[in-house]
């Protein structure tokens, strides 16, 4: 993992307090350790991190190929987004991939649609409903369905061609 050799990684730990404070030390080579709380907290908070982030994904796909619908300049478009509320680190990460088409994996739909599963599973479990995240799985699984399964997760924007009949972005 590119984060984790940068030691970048965001890590989310839950259990026995006093063995996260041991271990800490070790798990800061590799990123920030926040202790979560009690057993399967963490597993519970990384369900959380990639359920926002996959929605936020589908949106900044969704939001390209909807410009790129429009006529506008996609780069433009990244200038002038990216210090705003949709801006930040994964869309300073992803947005030029997109405007490329690098689907070249950073971070594969394949690990990231295991993720939303377990999600799904374990939001089945508290009864409760998650219809954003239906809407990121519904993509991740036509990803899947189409070979797409192995880019990177930006390549999701390759739904919204279909569904737009638009080319989003250049390989140039």
């Amino acid at each position: 993992n590119p984060m984790a050799i940068a030691g970048t990684l965001a890590i989310m730990t839950g259990g026995d307090k006093e063995a996260f404070e041991e271990v800490k030390p070790l798990l800061e080579c590799m990123g920030t350790p926040v202790y979560v709380g009690g057993p399967a907290s963490g597993s519970v908070t990384k369900l959380v991190n990639n359920m926002v982030a996959g929605a936020y994904l589908v949106a900044m796909a969704e939001g390209y190929a909807f410009a790129a619908k429009a006529g506008i300049d996609l780069q433009t478009t990244f200038e002038a987004t990216r210090g705003g509320f949709a801006g930040g680190p994964l869309y300073d990460n992803k947005i030029p991939k997109l405007i490329h088409r690098d689907y070249e994996p950073g971070a594969r739909v394949a690990v990231h649609r295991k993720d939303i599963l377990n999600a799904k599973h374990y939001a089945h479990h508290l009864g409760v409903d998650t219809p954003m995240t239906d809407v990121v799985l519904q993509v991740m699984d036509w990803m899947n369905d189409n070979g797409h399964i192995d880019e990177d997760q930006i390549a999701m924007v390759k739904y919204y061609e279909d569904k737009m009949g638009v080319t989003v972005g250049s390989a140039d």
